[in-house]
């Protein structure tokens, strides 16, 4: 296994204004891949204009991992709606061809470096209880369960995510 880790590249870009195209292709791969991991759905995000994918570059940090250059991954964060030393990440997808080799734990560490750097003093997120593998990943990577738990909106209320935190 060691051999084939070597064989490989990763790197993480943090996309910028006019990389639309490649924030809405590997979104909607998410999206089509996982649809019960994130609150929008495939069906709405394949409807934005490129605009919208435009607004959402220019308001959240968002990250790429490439795996032998190759699109294979994302994350994004943002400025907590109401806490102002909290950020929060979101978004958080790996293409099932590139799970279990590190890019999960890469993307969440470009997460990390982007709140510190921003001075924030605690990263959020939630995940689905569903979520397993992202759920131990996260905890692997310090973050514990706040206890908060909330559901989709309707009419996917059933998907309940549980919020975690770590102190940065």
């Amino acid at each position: 296994m060691i051999s084939k880790l070597r064989r490989m590249a990763i790197e993480i870009q943090r996309l910028q204004p006019g990389e639309e195209e490649r924030l809405q292709k590997v979104r909607l791969d998410a999206l089509k891949d996982a649809p019960d991991a994130f609150g929008t759905t495939f069906q709405e995000a394949n409807t934005w204009s490129k605009s919208r994918w435009s607004a959402q570059l220019q308001s959240l940090p968002t990250f790429i991992a490439l795996l032998n250059g190759q699109d294979s991954g994302i994350v994004r964060s943002s400025p907590h709606a109401e806490k102002t030393t909290v950020a929060e990440l979101i978004s958080m997808w790996v293409a099932p061809e590139a799970r279990g080799i590190g890019l999960g734990e890469a993307l969440i560490d470009a997460v990390i470096s982007w709140a510190r750097a921003e001075s924030y003093s605690r990263l959020v997120l939630e995940v689905s209880n569903e979520n397993r593998f992202a759920i131990a990943l996260y905890k692997r990577k310090g973050f514990q369960a706040t206890g908060k738990i909330s559901s989709f909106p309707y009419p996917r209320q059933q998907i309940r995510e549980q919020e975690m935190a770590m102190k940065l």
